[in-house]
């Protein structure tokens, strides 16, 4: 344990700083480089990709996340790499993506590589992450949704991928029989070599610079306990106790069984604990998530709210002491599947860890306090058939969706969640460029954040039109209820997802079915509801893929908002006016957005006397616009040339 009084530092304060921001500015490198020589959208377009760079121990010293998710999770990587080849020479790399061998889900592909100075001497290793497209298995971009890793795709365990130079051609021809592109596998294997090739040629500018003992031998020490005391100090400041969040799955994938995530976390001196007892056992379906996963999402929702200024180096990680039991869905064994754990697992991890610090701060500061963010990744990969040659075309997204309110400020509209909020979402026109699909629509959706004296983010409407037959595999959640929100705020509204077909009706594919507020829902919605993680849905040329994702949860009581953001809120498309009367207690003329004060005098003291009006705000949130008034672009006619 490192205390900040027990820190003493070897390098001089200026040479301190020249080797900590060496470090990132490698990984910089590191990033901009694959980003650039990738040859498939999902690594090139979105950034769903992470670099990182270790000292010759394996503890991490520079990281790049394109992905929090990916923080902790590539150490275990790393470290799986480094223990099964210690001795790996210039011109090696190993790669695996095995989730039970320091990975997470398939798709993720881990190369690992050692750093060696001019004069030969080990420096380090330098770490590329990236999602692929597709690793094979029983449905489009490994997402089976099966009840066995098998049908996940290719799995790799720790493997030599390159030594002395040369390529492993065996396993790249494996590799390429295995995938659903086989054309993308080596352009994308070289982009991440590239990156660690990268990061070697930095690392020796900085050996160059400051001496190979300042940046191999003392830098390490020094920068790695730098972060760790003054994280520790953070710690010491919040009040000990024990503190609890409970997150839920609404599926496994395989039925529409709850499983849920219970943490505990513990504040102890300058020590954090988060233990998961009491979270339900391992899955049937592919929702299991590793440890390397589980250690991600906990570090990135830990660090993000208490030290998101610091360094990410291996001095956060000394303070925290995550407790996985065995035999629970956290601790994915082999052969329980894991395809949805970095993407649908993780952001409950998250959440549930998010609501227990909401309980600390809401005693100690509750303006710390956030509301859930939408609290999904709603990752889909589709393979659409291209008219102009007859072969499959695979493109992914990751559609955003609102962030949680604080008791600053209302949360982002239209965001990726925070385990992927580096990641970017695909942009129109390079997704017409480069696959037979049609962006139709990208808007906010009103009236989905949650409602509260700060209102929760909004999410969006997407939609989109493939221009041949698409089998489209997809994950998502927040279809029963929204995502929370804090101290006396309300929920997001529910995500929809649906098929519009092409005589413009509309079929739902996922979830409940739509319903327009302030109408009840059908009494047996429950069992119309369907499974939320499904592969290979089809949709016939012509028809389109239509998804509402979900809004933040709200900060405080709704009634309490300041009637002008309200009315602002109503200007810009925010709320309507019926959301802004029933749940904000605010009456908005329409057509000249004139508030009548007297009204909402009146409105505002009935609904704070309405014992409904709080169950309501925390329960299940729709629109109060109808569906053929939100989708937009419906009927036109599919013109390919």
């Amino acid at each position: 344990m490192v205390g900040k009084s027990q820190y003493d530092r070897v390098l001089d304060p200026v040479t301190f700083e020249v080797v900590r921001g060496g470090y990132n500015y490698i990984s910089q490198r590191m990033f901009d480089a694959l980003q650039h020589m990738s040859f498939t959208t999902i690594i090139y377009e979105i950034a769903d990709f992470s670099v990182s760079i270790y000292d010759v121990n394996a503890n991490l010293i520079g990281q790049n996340a394109g992905c929090p998710i990916h923080l902790g999770a590539m150490s275990w990587s790393t470290r799986e790499i480094v223990k099964r080849f210690p001795n790996m020479k210039q011109g090696d790399a190993a790669v695996l993506n095995d989730p039970y061998a320091g990975g997470t889900h398939t798709p993720d592909v881990t190369i690992v590589m050692p750093l060696f100075s001019d004069d030969g001497r080990k420096a380090g290793y330098a770490c590329a992450r990236a999602h692929w497209i597709d690793m094979g298995g029983g449905g489009t971009g490994s997402q089976a949704w099966g009840t066995h890793i098998a049908s996940e795709g290719f799995r790799i365990p720790p493997t030599m991928l390159m030594e002395g130079g040369k390529l492993n051609e065996t396993l790249i021809r494996l590799w390429e029989n295995q995938v659903r592109m086989p054309d993308r596998v080596r352009g994308d294997i070289m982009a991440q070599l590239g990156a660690c090739l990268i990061a070697e040629r930095e690392m020796r500018d900085l050996i160059r610079r400051v001496g190979f003992e300042n940046a191999v031998v003392y830098g390490p020490k020094d920068v790695i306990g730098y972060t760790e005391s003054i994280f520790r100090d953070k710690i010491r400041r919040l009040p000990d106790g024990v503190y609890e969040g409970v997150d839920f799955t609404e599926s496994d994938g395989i039925s529409g069984k709850t499983l849920e995530v219970h943490v505990k976390i513990i504040i102890k001196g300058d020590q954090i604990i988060v233990d998961f007892e009491g979270t339900s056992p391992l899955a049937e379906g592919a929702i299991n998530s590793p440890r390397a996963n589980t250690h991600g999402a906990v570090l990135y929702a830990l660090l993000g709210t208490l030290a998101p200024e610091l360094p990410l180096n291996e001095g956060l990680y000394r303070c925290v002491d995550i407790r996985v039991p065995e035999g629970c869905f956290l601790n994915a064994k082999w052969p329980y599947p894991t395809i949805g754990s970095t993407t649908h697992t993780a952001t409950k991890i998250a959440t549930a860890v998010w609501m227990a610090l909401d309980k600390l701060f809401e005693t100690a500061d509750p303006e710390k306090a956030i509301g859930s963010t939408y609290g999904e990744c709603n990752w889909y990969i589709a393979a659409v058939t291209d008219p102009r040659t007859g072969l499959p075309n695979l493109f992914s997204d990751l559609p955003a969706g609102g962030w949680g309110a604080t008791g600053e400020h209302d949360g982002m509209n239209a965001c990726n969640d925070p385990h992927i909020v580096s990641a970017l979402l695909m942009s129109a026109e390079i997704a017409e460029q480069a696959h037979p699909v049609e962006w139709l629509q990208y808007e906010m959706r009103p009236d989905s954040g949650g409602p509260g004296k700060y209102r929760g983010g909004l999410g969006m409407i997407f939609k989109f039109r493939p221009l041949g037959d698409m089998l489209l595999s997809m994950e998502t959640s927040r279809t029963k209820i929204g995502a929370p929100g804090a101290c006396g705020g309300g929920r997001g509204a529910v995500q929809y997802v649906l098929r519009e077909n092409p005589d413009g009706s509309y079929t739902t594919v996922m979830g409940r079915e739509f319903t327009q507020a302030p109408q009840e829902p059908p009494e047996d919605w429950e069992d119309k509801w369907q499974v939320s993680l499904r592969a290979d849905i089809k949709f016939e040329r012509g028809s389109s893929f239509v998804l509402l994702t979900g809004g933040g949860g709200g900060w405080g009581d709704p009634l309490e908002r300041d009637i002008e953001a309200v009315r602002q809120d109503v200007i810009n498309g925010y709320v309507t006016p019926a959301g802004a009367e029933h749940d904000y207690g605010v009456i908005i003329n329409p057509e000249t957005y004139e508030v009548d004060i007297e009204a909402t005098k009146r409105r505002r003291a009935e609904l704070a006397a309405d014992p409904t009006f709080r169950k309501r705000i925390n329960g299940p949130r729709f629109d109060y616009l109808p569906l053929e008034q939100l989708v937009a672009n419906r009927g036109l006619p599919l013109i390919v040339e």
